[in-house]
């Protein structure tokens, strides 16, 4: 009997879409600092998505927008 191989892949939705943003905009999705969130609402509005640069600083998906500010500026 043959062995039947199998392939799954796994996708980080919430980079996703700030990568998506990174590469439209011609930036390296790796390196640039970038937080897809609505800057017409309040400084507690949810970050729809963070680039990967920014979860080495322990920035998660779903941050409050003075969250991420705390942490990179102070």
């Amino acid at each position: 009997m043959q062995e039947q191989r199998r392939t799954y892949i796994a996708i980080d939705l919430k980079s996703f879409y700030a990568s998506v943003e990174c590469v439209d905009r011609g930036l390296d999705p790796l390196t640039t600092n970038l937080v897809v969130a609505d800057v017409s609402r309040t400084e507690k509005t949810i970050c729809l998505a963070v680039s990967p640069s920014l979860k080495a600083y322990s920035i998660g998906g779903r941050a409050r927008l003075f969250e991420v500010v705390q942490k990179l500026f102070f």
